[in-house]
């Protein structure tokens, strides 16, 4: 995200503090507040990802 978000708005993308995970079976995502950052990640790095990342959480 953070490379992302730099080719964006440059030296700001420093100081965003986006991240994932998994909690009880849950994807977890956690965006910047600006509605750029959050169209951003949504788009560029968790829907192209969201198949995969859905098997994996419900794979047994």
């Amino acid at each position: 995200f953070r490379r992302l978000s730099y080719e964006e708005v440059g030296h700001a993308a420093l100081i965003s503090r986006a991240t994932a995970g998994v909690a009880r079976g849950k994807l977890i995502f956690c965006l910047p507040g600006s509605r750029n950052a959050m169209e951003l990640g949504l788009r560029r790095i968790i829907l192209p990802a969201l198949g995969h990342m859905l098997w994996e959480v419900n794979r047994r």
